[in-house]
């Protein structure tokens, strides 16, 4: 059975403002400069090119889900979302002057712990525009919707992989946003060449969890 956004946590409508960057977070960003809006579809092929330049190891799926966002409402995207037992529910994204896409972040249920949780996801920055507070406010964005969604939890999947750009500096963020360490497991994540000649790279699989007081 297909589920959605108003089965799983109270209603919502996003805010359709033209800078919707948290409060909290503003001061980090020039008041002219990069704006947070939500993903729409003609945003879409930009996004995924930003991440797939972050996130290289992805699966077959999960390469495929940006673009089935966009087909939301479709037939495509019910069987997406049967055969994934995902449900992609919002992203956003930050736009810079020039029009490209530096940042982005989002939310999605899965059918195992859709009653508790909502799950962050593709949180990327473009590596030119980090230190500029741009992942804060995409990471504060998610956090606030998730809490006023109803969701108990918001958990995120990630590694400490050094074949993903930018891992390290994540992971220093969801601590200081009280995403803490759920689980996790060492697995070999993939084989690098470089001066040292080929090596199998081995990353712990890590799955973050942050806990909301009711």
């Amino acid at each position: 059975m297909m589920y959605t956004r108003q089965r799983l946590f109270k209603q919502y409508r996003p805010t359709k403002a033209k800078n919707i960057i948290p409060p909290g977070d503003r001061p980090m960003m020039e008041e002219n400069g990069p704006r947070l809006v939500s993903l729409e579809k003609e945003m879409v092929a930009k996004a995924k090119e930003l991440v797939d330049s972050v996130f290289i190891g992805q699966t077959p799926m999960e390469r495929l889900s940006l673009r089935f966002y966009s087909r939301k409402g479709r037939l495509s995207y019910r069987i997406f979302s049967w055969l994934s037992g995902v449900d992609l529910l919002d992203f956003w994204v930050v736009i810079s002057d020039d029009g490209s896409v530096s940042g982005i972040s989002g939310l999605y249920s899965v059918r195992k712990d859709r009653d508790e949780a909502l799950w962050l996801g593709w949180y990327a920055v473009r590596s030119s525009e980090r230190g500029k507070g741009l992942g804060t406010a995409l990471l504060g964005k998610a956090i606030e919707e998730a809490r006023s969604r109803g969701a108990m939890f918001l958990r995120l999947y990630t590694s400490d992989s050094e074949l993903i750009d930018g891992g390290e500096e994540a992971q220093m963020i969801y601590e200081k946003h009280g995403l803490r360490i759920k689980s996790q497991k060492s697995i070999i994540g993939g084989l690098m060449i470089d001066e040292k000649g080929p090596r199998l790279i081995r990353v712990n699989k890590i799955i973050r969890e942050k806990s909301f007081e009711r």
